[in-house]
């Protein structure tokens, strides 16, 4: 997107000015462009970057966080607005096993998530991935990631190699 941006603006310059300029926009620029949230938060005191694990969207609240399931795959869980999070529930039949009433829970409050990640991973693992799937927007099972599945090897014989190719659709 930087590229794009930085292209349409020295063309546009170029066409106006009669200069030419070079654009140089890295890879990592557009990573730490993606970032910004994150710096923001952390600006507030509500990003830690020395702890992973324990911030909003890694894997730090127990509402948004990835979950093994019954046959070994995985799920993951968005729910962080309060009527998501009540459906994701009621998907789950787990409302009656909070620390406190739903309609009364404040689900952001860290006092309670020691208590929901137990009650998700139970409720999660006790069931397969294609009893979850198509059940609640909550949930999106997690893809195998496998070089085979995606036809990214090369099989000669017994020789496996790279698939060094562009892969267009």
């Amino acid at each position: 997107m930087l590229l794009v941006v930085g292209v349409v603006g020295v063309l546009t310059s170029a066409r106006t000015t009669g200069i030419d300029t070079v654009v140089d926009t890295a890879m990592i620029d557009g990573a730490n462009h993606l970032y910004s949230m994150m710096h923001g938060f952390s600006a507030m005191g509500m990003w830690r970057h020395d702890a992973r694990g324990r911030n909003l969207l890694d894997s730090g609240t127990p509402f948004y966080d990835v979950y093994p399931t019954a046959d070994d795959r995985y799920v993951s869980v968005a729910c962080i607005e309060p009527a998501v999070f009540a459906d994701f529930l009621g998907t789950l039949g787990i409302e009656d096993q909070l620390p406190e009433p739903l309609s009364e829970i404040d689900h952001w409050q860290p006092r309670h998530w020691s208590i929901m990640r137990r009650v998700f991973a139970e409720a999660l693992a006790s069931r397969t991935l294609a009893e979850l799937e198509d059940r609640s927007p909550q949930l999106t099972p997690r893809p195998l990631l496998h070089r085979r599945s995606r036809n990214r090897s090369a099989h000669t014989g017994t020789e496996v190699r790279p698939g060094n190719r562009a892969h267009l659709s």
